[in-house]
């Protein structure tokens, strides 16, 4: 809940990535949107830890925001990708936006006309 740790082959503590709480209501869509009602500081709880191996980057998804993902940097958690890849799956709000709403995610080969991977994602309906 509202971090993101890296730790190194012994378990020490490499980076400790601040992601909640954040200014969001259940109600409203994710920034830039508009929202009609107040926002307040929300926790996120992390839904979705993903490596993708062919892009070398790390998924993650929270619930905050409508369940919104990032992809960041293997190396270093703290660096939230800004390249076409990264961009892909910003716009996109898929786990589950509350505490106790369950969010199963995983990578594999996407249908024919596509070309690589793809992020496959279930969640209860919230």
């Amino acid at each position: 809940e509202n971090h993101l740790y890296q730790l190194d082959a012994d378990l020490n503590l490499l980076v400790d990535v601040q992601t909640g709480p954040k200014n969001d209501s259940t109600m409203c869509f994710p920034p830039p949107g508009a929202c009609f009602v107040n926002r307040t500081a929300t926790n996120n709880h992390n839904k979705v830890l993903v490596v993708d191996t062919q892009r070398r980057n790390l998924i993650t998804c929270g619930s905050v925001y409508q369940g919104m993902c990032e992809t960041r940097s293997l190396a270093n958690v703290s660096k939230v990708f800004d390249t076409p890849d990264g961009k892909d799956i910003q716009n996109f709000a898929v786990a589950a936006n509350t505490e106790d709403g369950s969010t199963v995610a995983f990578i594999a080969p996407g249908p024919s006309s596509l070309m690589g991977t793809v992020l496959y994602v279930a969640t209860t309906y919230t």
